[in-house]
């Protein structure tokens, strides 16, 4: 959607879609850890780094722009906590 302009009828800002790109990196790498990367221990849940051959693998047929996005905005490795922390209310 690198081309989408406008949407409904409003311009789409420079800055916003940064914030979607940066989102959508995010939650690509997200749904790799959570959904797809088989570990036998929850601290194993982790990517050394981003040129791992099965998230490589991944990425390619399912977000492939996945490393355009890393390119232009860095890796996503250290921006994804997946530790649940309790809340105090």
């Amino acid at each position: 959607m690198e081309s989408l302009r406008k949407y409904n009828g409003t311009k789409i800002e420079d800055h916003e879609r940064k914030d979607f790109e940066l989102f959508y990196l995010k939650i690509a790498y997200e749904t790799y850890l959570k959904e797809i990367l088989v570990v036998k221990d929850e601290k194993d849940r982790k990517v050394d780094s981003i040129e791992d051959p099965d998230m490589a693998s991944y990425m390619a047929e399912y977000h492939p722009r996945f490393y355009e996005f890393v390119h232009k905005y860095g890796s996503p490795l250290d921006m994804v906590n997946l530790k649940s922390e309790g809340k105090n209310i």
